[in-house]
């Protein structure tokens, strides 16, 4: 679904379980679904885990993709999230700076310890807007709904990130 679009660039909405671009599974991604609505080739600015859903920003033409991801490398503009979390951390607000090991063969990710050969840092803020308490099959469950700033860009870095720290 398109939700914004001028002359240079457009702004669509992800599903959940929907790749950004085209992978190894074949399956539908965005790219290829916004290309053949349009009947025209848009460059993608950036990406979303497959497992995520949310807004991405792709370009019109080749000089725009280039504006844009240059831009966002010189953080000119900011990109946040809102994360579900199973579960409250301890502090409103904070920031979590952990390594992380990509796992390319699996597709996962892990904390791991910074001497690792191929560990990448990976820094995020967040700040806790609600939480909510809920009953489940006769047990409390608590549920926090988080804004969360990556400062770095990992592979599943926030789902990573939040279970590494419980």
């Amino acid at each position: 679904r398109i939700l914004y679009e001028d002359e240079y660039m457009m702004s669509v909405e992800k599903p959940q379980g929907m790749p950004s671009q085209p992978d190894k599974t074949g399956d539908l991604d965005v790219l290829s679904a916004i290309s053949a609505q349009c009947k025209m080739s848009v460059g993608l600015v950036h990406r979303l885990d497959r497992p995520v859903g949310g807004l991405m920003l792709l370009a019109k033409t080749k000089s725009a993709e280039a504006a844009l991801a240059k831009a966002m490398q010189n953080k000119e503009w900011e990109k946040s999230y809102l994360a579900v979390l199973c579960g409250k951390p301890v502090d409103n607000q904070g920031t979590y700076v952990d390594y992380l090991l990509q796992d390319r063969k699996n597709n996962r990710s892990s904390i791991v310890d910074k001497s690792i050969s191929g560990s990448r840092k990976a820094e995020l803020n967040y700040r806790i807007l609600q939480v909510i308490h809920r009953e489940e099959k006769g047990q409390a469950r608590e549920y926090a709904l988080a804004e969360v700033e990556l400062l770095t860009g990992r592979h599943h870095q926030i789902r990573v990130q939040f279970a590494g720290h419980g």
